[in-house]
């Protein structure tokens, strides 16, 4: 250490005056505020100003590396902290994309669910424009029974249920060859003498229609007094009226032929049914085309009843069909007797049976 002559050093309230540093050394002794100190001490005291220099510098130096160190571990652990909010943020994302993904692919399943009953129900409408159409005719030109009108919304449920399409007018200017392309059957709904209440085109219309390959349905009353005004119906029926009894719980009797017809299916070969019975001019067994599906045994119910034995009304004996069906002509007809009121259709065997009528009729059994 070397201090300027006339330098003033100072240390711990203690002045001391140098004259340079070659003085001190030239010197033993030298005056601090008026007293000789030896070189020996003013030499320690600067080294012990030196030593604390470098105590307070590494201290400081110390504290520096300390610091240092802290911040290092303070950085090392938001750097770890970071990388666990990114693992964390890429997990969550990869979740999200996971549950997108399924969401997407149940869509899309959705989608193709959703597509297919499109498919179905415009199939199924394209059938139903395709399918079976009925026209019902229930003008009378004799006796009119009283629930004509109440069988004509029973048929239209029917249709509803057999899921066929069914129209039904007593106007007999709606039956023309136009109007009844668009349909594959015509049921006569207790229609008795229609020559009476038709003009010659419109029953033409008719037997166009039947023989073009159509079909024809007759309720009860639809073979009652047609061969005097309309011929042509008695042919392709194979009979007409005579005679009738009261409504009567009778034995019916499936022919052995008829087992496999549609409308007898599951029943027996005699069971007991109620209606309104006919007796017709002849029994159309055996006639070339016609095929009897049920018949009736006399010997359980009185046949004709008290108004028509009084005007000469005759049973028909042990062969007395009550239904059947003939396929000739061009054409295919069926008939039965009931239908004289709701009673004798609006059973199960009763709603199976016309529904099973209606479509033989139309060729689709």
């Amino acid at each position: 250490m070397e201090l300027s002559r006339g330098a003033t050093v100072s240390w711990g309230g203690w002045r001391m005056k140098s004259e340079g540093v070659c003085d001190l050394a030239a010197r033993s002794h030298m005056k601090l505020h008026g007293k000789r100190i030896g070189v020996a001490c003013v030499v320690g005291g600067v080294a012990l100003l030196v030593g604390m220099g470098v105590a307070v510098n590494f201290a400081r130096a110390r504290a520096a590396v300390q610091e240092a160190r802290t911040a290092q571990s303070f950085g090392e652990r938001v750097k770890a902290e970071q990388t666990r909010a990114a693992e964390a943020r890429a997990q969550a994302e990869a979740r999200a994309a996971e549950a997108d993904g399924e969401r997407t692919a149940g869509q899309a399943e959705r989608e193709k669910v959703r597509a297919e009953a499109e498919l179905v129900m415009a199939e199924l409408q394209e059938k139903g424009a395709k399918g079976l159409r009925v026209l019902v005719f229930s003008k009378t030109g004799w006796f009119r029974h009283p629930e004509i009108p109440r069988t004509n919304g029973w048929l239209v449920k029917l249709g509803a249920s057999e899921r066929f399409e069914v129209d039904v007018t007593e106007t007999a200017e709606d039956i023309t060859a136009a109007r009844l392309k668009d349909y594959q059957v015509l049921v006569l709904n207790n229609s008795n003498a229609m020559g009476e209440v038709m003009k010659p085109v419109q029953l033409k219309a008719i037997e166009d229609f039947y023989k073009g390959g159509k079909g024809i349905v007759g309720l009860h009353a639809a073979l009652v007094h047609q061969t005097a005004t309309w011929p042509w119906l008695t042919e392709i029926a194979g009979c007409d009226f005579d005679s009738d009894s009261d409504f009567s719980k009778v034995k019916v009797m499936v022919d052995p032929g008829a087992k496999d017809f549609p409308g007898l299916k599951g029943m027996p070969d005699t069971f007991e049914y109620s209606a309104d019975w006919h007796n017709h001019t002849r029994a159309v067994t055996g006639l070339p085309g016609f095929s009897v599906l049920m018949r009736l045994d006399e010997s359980t119910y009185t046949p004709v009843r008290e108004y028509f034995r009084a005007r000469g009304g005759k049973a028909m004996g042990k062969d007395h069909p009550c239904a059947w069906t003939h396929v000739g002509g061009g054409g295919r007809f069926f008939y039965t007797d009931l239908g004289h009121d709701l009673r004798s259709l609006d059973t199960a065997f009763g709603k199976q049976f016309i529904a099973a009528g209606i479509r033989w009729a139309a060729g689709t059994r």
